[in-house]
């Protein structure tokens, strides 16, 4: 019987050394497995913090190319701006010299005619700022 004993006791020593091996690839699982979801979850976070921030990028370039748009559409109409205020500047010194012209002027058909274009002058310059 004692040799039943020993056996059984060697029995159950192999039992208890497979147990703890069990317990040790359990626990090496475990550790596997939550260092596996710690990396997914960190890889999740930066790919979802870069989209976001690509999404603001993009966002910020969108209204940047709105205000560009808007000042070139500015710009384009700066040279009929341009044209038109140099129109006027020219109409004006026609004004006054017509003006200067009818003070000088002796005989009241020519003072006549000289208000006459200074008038006509003044409907040019109003409908050259329309």
């Amino acid at each position: 019987m004692l040799g039943l004993e020993k056996r059984m006791e060697v029995e159950s020593g192999v039992t208890k050394a497979r147990e703890k091996d069990t317990e040790v690839t359990t626990t090496k699982m475990g550790f596997a497995v939550v260092a596996a979801l710690v990396i997914i979850i960190t890889v999740g976070y930066v790919v979802l913090d870069t989209k976001l921030t690509m999404e603001k990028a993009l966002v910020a370039i969108n209204e940047k190319t709105a205000d560009m748009d808007r000042r070139m559409a500015k710009l384009e109409g700066l040279p009929a701006q341009v044209k038109r205020t140099m129109v006027n500047g020219y109409l004006s010194e026609v004004a006054q010299k017509v003006s200067y012209i009818g003070t000088q002027l002796e005989a009241p058909e020519q003072k006549e005619l000289a208000r006459r274009i200074d008038d006509l002058v003044g409907q040019l310059k109003g409908e050259v700022n329309k």
